[in-house]
């Protein structure tokens, strides 16, 4: 454990949290002493398992975002939502952000493994739109590239993505008011975050993926968003899904047992590693957010001492 890492990212982190402006108020929240608040944040203070999940809990993170050290901030992101007003949105905008910089970092490492990094397969379409092609005629080439039949609905938009070679991130933890973003391959991408809440209905999860990857073939630059390249995403999104002007069909189908945050291709990905040894059991339940127990039974394994953390 890294004490100079933890140090930095539990300051920064309960910073970033409007209730937590003092230690104590930490402190209270995750039942642990003021001092042991304040040891941690100075360095020199060697916190237990227990003490390091409670902190992360009263943050609402994933205990490996308090060990590691913090990815690179995503640059070039076009948001399908409200700009955040409130200091809890702007937490949880940060927090998302955070979380998805990391999962990126944890699929290239893992790819890089494998030595094997999924073809962005649409790559035809940007030139189409460089050409000034509309946003229903690069829509038509996606779907062709894709070997999406005419007027065909797409019944799984999440795995039609990740055929085309974009990364999915489905997240249920979202701001209110989020329903998406892409991001560009500078950044680790092409990747989409659709926000899949219980609120929100489905057809709008569909209509954000396929919003975000109309950002992703349109708009390279997207650090430059505007009114008009939303309507540009809109208009190739309703083409994409519905060439034919028909609704989202009721067919449509989004297994959320299989597109998770660590679930999908990289899921797939890390059980290979892990498999091969490539990777430590422990490392792989991390990035899956899983016990090691639970992924040695996924992997068909004898638990050992060699697999803790």
């Amino acid at each position: 454990m890294n004490l100079q890492v933890l140090a930095h990212n539990v300051k920064r982190l309960r910073k970033a949290n409007p209730q937590f402006a003092t230690q104590g108020a930490l402190a209270k929240a995750a039942s642990l002493p003021l001092h042991t608040i304040a040891g941690i944040e100075r360095g020199t203070k060697t916190p237990d398992h227990d003490e390091v999940l409670k902190i992360a809990n009263a943050l609402k993170l994933r205990r490996v975002y308090m060990l590691h050290e913090e990815p690179r901030a995503l640059q070039a992101v076009c948001y399908r939502s409200g700009k955040p007003k409130l200091a809890y949105e702007r937490y949880a905008q940060e927090i998302l952000h955070t979380e998805v910089a990391r999962w990126l970092f944890d699929f290239a490492a893992v790819e890089e493994l494998l030595n094997d990094k999924q073809p962005f397969l649409l790559k035809p379409a940007m030139q189409e739109k460089a050409k000034g092609g509309s946003p229903a005629a690069v829509a038509g080439w996606c779907r062709e590239i894709l070997a999406v039949a005419d007027h065909k609905p797409i019944d799984d938009i999440f795995a039609l993505l990740e055929k085309a070679g974009v990364k999915v991130f489905a997240t249920q933890t979202a701001p209110a008011n989020f329903f998406g973003f892409a991001v560009s391959e500078a950044d680790g991408g092409p990747a989409v975050v659709v926000n899949v809440s219980p609120s929100i209905p489905v057809a709008r999860w569909i209509f954000s993926a396929a919003h975000e990857l109309g950002h992703i073939v349109m708009h390279s630059d997207a650090k430059n968003n505007s009114q008009d390249k939303e309507l540009e995403a809109n208009q190739f999104a309703t083409h994409f899904l519905m060439p034919d002007g028909k609704p989202i069909s009721s067919n449509c189908a989004i297994d959320m047992q299989r597109y998770g945050p660590y679930n999908g291709r990289l899921r797939e990905l890390v059980i290979r590693a892990a498999k091969k040894q490539v990777i430590t059991r422990s490392r792989a339940a991390e990035i899956l957010g899983m016990g090691v127990g639970d992924m040695c039974v996924l992997l068909g394994a004898k638990w050992m001492r060699d697999d803790l953390p």
